[in-house]
């Protein structure tokens, strides 16, 4: 293999490890955030900015994925 072959491999990984890293987290918190609610803890309003934090995590981390793997270093 040449370098820059290793190069996209290295690319590629990276890409969908992220990926799958951002599909576990939002599995695991939307887990956590139904045993929440089932249990009455917080109400629906008061998990609005967790939500808005996930949602700025998962489309930064995207998007940044989606940048390192269409660049032509």
């Amino acid at each position: 293999m040449s370098c820059k072959e290793v190069k996209e491999f290295i690319k590629r990984a990276l890409f969908f490890a992220v990926l799958f890293i951002d599909a576990g987290f939002l599995a695991t918190y939307y887990a956590l955030r139904k045993i929440i609610i089932t249990q009455r803890r917080l109400n629906g309003p008061d998990l609005w900015s967790s939500d808005m934090v996930v949602i700025f995590f998962i489309v930064s981390t995207v998007f940044l994925a989606l940048l390192a793997y269409t660049s032509r270093d």
